[in-house]
């Protein structure tokens, strides 16, 4: 349904979809709601700018914000080269889903430097013991509590879908109590994939026919003084999975920034 949000100049549809999820990135002084179809920056879920920094102020700075991906000429197999937009793209609605085109996990995976330096540091039945003080979201809040370990996120790391992942026997198949780990980046590391192959939620944005590409997200920080502690990164893995070729591609991010709060 279309929502309006009071004190803001934009009227926006959104189009949920199966395994729609957020979540929020805090790994240092930043603060960020985010959502596996593409938005970096989400305000659907306090309805106010998703951005937060410094992280606790209550001083916001992007209401949304999220990755265009674009192509400007096609070629199905074994035709010729066509001059057509097509459009990959999330803003206040998004042309993205979850997962990967044939309907594969979507989840949001969450990995602490801290559960990864506590695997490599003991052997796996003190591992299995341990615990830590971990940031976890429940709905539209983000609280502490004592997560034990290994988290389900570190069992379950989805290395068949591309996350990054330290294979230490070398023999393809991740199993931690052979030493396989998530090879995460800075402190705090989310990992989803998602695609555009729904050419119904095309319709809402630009009605373009889908470019049929994955997108593997990366999203991480460093917890630490200085310029690191101020920046939150971001790392996009983009294949096309679809049959046709695409040429003439641009990427680029889309902001709604609104610094100070969005009214």
């Amino acid at each position: 349904p279309a929502r309006t949000f009071t004190g803001h100049f934009e009227d926006f549809l959104y189009r949920s979809a199966p395994a729609v999820e957020a979540t929020n990135w805090d790994g240092n002084q930043i603060s960020t709601w985010h959502r596996n179809t593409g938005r970096i920056v989400d305000h659907n879920v306090t309805g106010n700018s998703g951005f937060e920094w410094p992280k606790g102020s209550g001083k916001l700075a992007v209401f949304a914000s999220g990755v265009w991906l674009a192509s400007g000429r096609s070629k199905a197999p074994g035709g010729e080269w066509q001059d057509e937009i097509r459009t990959a793209a999330a803003e206040y609605t998004s042309e993205f889903v979850p997962g990967t085109l044939s309907g594969e996990d979507g989840h949001i995976y969450e990995i602490h430097k801290a559960e990864v330096d506590a695997f490599l540091q003991n052997d796996y039945a003190t591992f299995y013991t341990m615990s830590a003080e971990l940031p976890i979201t429940e709905g539209t809040e983000r609280n502490t509590a004592t997560v034990s370990f290994p988290t389900d996120d570190f069992v379950n790391w989805p290395v068949d879908l591309g996350a990054p992942w330290v294979d230490a026997n070398e023999d393809g198949l991740y199993n931690i109590q052979d030493g396989d780990h998530p090879d995460i980046l800075g402190d705090q590391f989310h990992w989803y994939v998602m695609n555009d192959g729904d050419a119904t939620i095309h319709t809402p944005l630009w009605n373009t026919v889908p470019m049929n590409v994955e997108v593997q997200t990366s999203i991480f920080g460093f917890n630490q003084a200085g310029a690191l502690g101020n920046v939150m990164f971001v790392r996009w893995v983009m294949e096309n999975k679809g049959t046709d070729e695409l040429d003439s591609v641009f990427v680029s991010m889309w902001h709604d920034d609104d610094v100070g709060d969005a009214t």
